[in-house]
């Protein structure tokens, strides 16, 4: 009996461990870390010269089995570049491996490409004298591309990330670099990938946990109860802010590391199709600020940066290798360019804060970190004053004055690398000025061979001053606000456009207008310039709209379509896996089964990475899908109101007409004239032959006067049947038609990207999704190809 309970007991507590730390199943509960990986790396005096710690960031590698150029640029080019730098840190942020087929349509986990990413970093550890402990990996999006759990059989980086191999398996990382003079500068690195890895275009943000969120906030604050020596705080992940999702209670990273006041965000993921300099300042009101630097992508830019902590000020520069990265591609022998990396004073347009510590607006000497292969001869640094102009060397900004820079440490002669800082004196004091971007400093250097490298210019201000910092307007588009909460106000402005002000609205109108007997004299007025001075054309628009809900059949089709998209889901697919069932999607994300078993599922899964597909499919399909119907059916209602109009002027008396005396609204000729243009009846067939005579129709003398029409085209009559019109017979129609076939091709081209990405359930098993679309064109242009005249009252004209 006591065994009994012993055995009970025991299996109570296994089973609380593996809840607690997430071990060994499929729920997505069971995903919680193993620990927290706090380290602490004390640097000896070599690695922290003068109280200066510097790392290496990496982003978006990509390396693919069928782009083999990408791993051959990465394995020729950083065991040289880190050998010369010899980093504290080396941080991969995101997106190791690309997990794209051939074509670039379709994604899946490639073990080949985790092998060639494990030998790479094996490669450049071997060359560059670092260690596997310095580097640290973090997953994006494209590594968890088709995983339907972590440690599945299809998570790959569970096997091959450094990370992995060095036992790391929590979520979130932490190391502290202490130095000899007692500074600690704390990195904390954030996964904070999808749980469930959709495969692409599902899986584009950021989706951190309850539990990552609370792990990040433990960790920035490991320090806070040491008070005897400062911390500097720098987090990497892989997706910017504007691309990362709140947690499941609502709680968002930023609002943490606004809380801990860190240094910087450096990540990934955007890579350089927006700009190169996706910089974002967070203020979270009184609680804290931090800056947010996204880096360009190795994929194909082949940029890397190097930041450096000096005490508590972070810097950075950026790297582009793309030109050596296509000589070493040629076989040419790489040499290692010199890097100038300034960290003090700092850039005030986007590395100051406004809460800038004391050293850092106190104008203290001018540092520069240098790496180069070997010893500078000499190091400058010349002021600029850009307020004072050289009208005469027609330059913007004038030289101030130019000091020379002293080493005051390096790498020694047995050293491999690692920079040589430099200093300089100055009389900071006279720089002072309110404006933050007057004075600009520039950093030249002259190697050992006598060529120079120049460093760009960078503003500064003694009084710790911010400059404004503006994106460019593709920049603020991807970094100016939260996608998260941004994309359901642009998704229901969308629909409420195209269902409401497209299709409820006109509808509603048009039964007014209708019931009031108002809606043919209104018609008819927009084309009687007696009525207004000139002709309305805002008006057609409206009037397109009503009669596109003039047509029951038509309208309620299209608000059935609109309905569906919105209530049931758009298609089925392969989210995951090719051996794991099938998910489907709807307006609200996914519904997918990430176990094998069908017993286990998920919904909502992908929201709101889904705006890669709905945002397009609405603005480029439905919205002009829409527009086309109203205007295929106003084509045909002019048409028609030529024909009635015709046929009313002859019951009437054409005297009557011609003057415009028949009716009070001053419907006559110039109606049917114009009626007749807005028509754009093409060729004049027998089935399309003029209603009225070349003089009335051209407004001619004997029109206007009221002289008798020709008793031929008095007694001529259009047999009603002489006026269905073919299809493809009236020339407004052939650019409509041009129309529909190109919003049927987005259409079809769209639904093949569904299949490519997804598999062919994307057609074959969603054809509510595939068909509405081009049969409702077909409909559309088959309703709208009769032509007859309308049913008008004779005393409405």
């Amino acid at each position: 009996m006591g065994l009994r309970r012993i055995l009970v007991v025991w299996s109570v507590l296994i089973f609380l461990v593996r809840v607690s730390e997430g071990d060994g199943g499929d729920l997505p509960q069971q995903l919680s870390d193993v620990y927290l990986g706090r380290v602490v790396k004390r640097l000896e005096d070599e690695k922290s010269r003068s109280g200066v710690s510097w790392v290496v960031q990496l982003s978006d590698l990509h390396i693919s089995k069928f782009l083999p150029d990408r791993v051959e640029a990465l394995q020729k080019l950083m065991g040289t570049i880190l050998a010369t730098i010899q980093p504290s840190l080396v941080l991969i942020t995101g997106d190791l491996t690309d997990a794209k087929s051939k074509t670039g349509t379709s994604t899946q986990q490639y073990e080949e490409e985790w092998i060639a990413y494990r030998d790479s970093i094996d490669l450049i550890i071997k060359e560059s004298g670092l260690t596997l402990e310095q580097f640290y990996d973090l997953r994006g999006n494209h590594d968890k591309y088709g995983v339907p759990l972590a440690k599945s059989s299809l998570d790959f980086y569970s096997q091959y990330s450094c990370n992995a191999r060095m036992k790391r398996t929590s979520l979130v990382q932490s190391v502290t670099l202490i130095g000899h003079d007692g500074w600690k500068h704390l990195f904390v690195g954030v996964d904070d990938s999808m749980s469930v890895g959709l495969r692409g275009p599902s899986n584009l943000f950021g989706h951190p946990s309850d539990n990552t969120i609370a792990k990040l906030d433990r960790e920035l604050s490991q320090w806070d109860n040491d008070t005897t020596t400062p911390v500097s705080k720098v987090v990497f992940g892989h997706f910017p802010t504007s691309f990362t999702a709140s947690s499941e209670s609502g709680h968002r990273s930023d609002q943490i590391m606004a809380k801990h006041n860190v240094s910087a965000y450096i990540n990934g993921h955007l890579h350089c199709k927006f700009g190169r300099h996706l910089y974002k300042h967070h203020m979270n009101g009184m609680k804290g600020e931090f800056w947010e630097w996204e880096m360009g992508d190795w994929r194909a830019t082949r940029m890397m940066r190097v930041l450096a902590i000096d005490h508590d000020r972070v810097s950075f520069v950026d790297l582009d290798l793309g030109g050596y990265s296509k000589k070493v591609l040629r076989g040419e022998p790489f040499l290692m360019p010199t890097v100038i990396l300034p960290t003090s004073p700092l850039d005030s347009r986007y590395m100051l804060r406004s809460s800038s510590s004391p050293l850092q607006a106190d104008g203290g000497p001018i540092r520069a970190l240098v790496f180069s292969p070997s010893p500078p001869s000499s190091v400058t640094v010349r002021v600029f004053d850009s307020a004072a102009k050289s009208v005469s060397n027609f330059v913007d900004y004038s030289l101030v004055e130019s000091l020379k820079m002293v080493r005051i440490s390096g790498p020694s002669a047995e050293e491999d690398g690692g920079p040589f800082v430099y200093e300089a004196a100055w009389a900071s004091q006279k720089y002072l000025d309110p404006s933050p971007t007057r004075f600009w400093l520039q950093i030249q250097v002259l190697d050992s061979d006598k060529s120079s490298t120049t460093s760009n210019m960078w503003p500064f201000s003694i009084q710790g001053k911010m400059a404004p910092f503006k994106l460019t307007w593709l920049g603020f588009l991807v970094m100016g606000f939260q996608w998260e909460s941004f994309y359901p106000v642009v998704l229901w402005i969308m629909v409420c456009v195209v269902l409401g002000c497209f299709l409820l609205i006109p509808q509603l109108a048009y039964i007014y207008l209708e019931k009031q007997g108002k809606y043919d004299p209104w018609a008819l007025s927009i084309f009687n310039p007696s009525a207004t001075s000139s002709f309305p054309y805002w008006k057609l628009p409206v009037w397109a709209l009503l009669e596109g809900a003039r047509n029951r059949p038509l309208w309620l089709a299209q608000v059935a379509y609109i309905a569906f998209l919105l209530v049931f889901p758009w298609f089925w697919g392969r989210v995951l896996a090719e051996d794991y069932p099938v998910g489907y999607m709807t307006l609200w994300g996914w519904t997918v089964w990430p176990s094998k078993s069908t017993v286990f599922h998920q919904s909502g899964v992908g929201w709101p990475d889904i705006m890669g597909i709905v945002l397009p499919y609405i603005g480029c399909v439905l919205f002009p899908f829409v527009l086309m119907v109203s205007a295929l059916c106003a084509e045909q209602g002019a048409c028609e109101l030529v024909l009635a109009v015709n046929d009313s002027y002859k019951l009437l008396g054409k005297d009557d007409v011609r003057t415009g005396t028949a009716t009070g609204n001053g419907v006559g000729v110039n109606a049917i004239r114009h009626v007749r243009k807005a028509s754009l009846l093409g060729n004049e067939k027998d089935d399309e032959k003029p209603f009225l005579s070349e003089k009335e129709d051209t407004g001619s003398p004997s029109a206007r006067d009221g002289s008798d029409i020709s008793s031929e085209e008095e007694e001529e009559e259009v047999p009603t049947d002489r006026r269905e019109s073919k299809v493809f017979s009236r020339g407004v129609r052939k650019l409509y038609f041009v129309g529909c076939f190109a919003i049927a091709l987005l259409h079809l081209r769209l639904c093949l990207f569904m299949a490519s990405s997804y598999g062919a359930q994307a057609i074959f098993l969603s054809p509510f999704y595939v068909w509405p679309v081009p049969v409702l064109i077909m409909l559309s242009i088959y309703t709208t190809s009769s032509i007859k005249p309308r049913n008008l009252v004779v005393n409405q004209i």
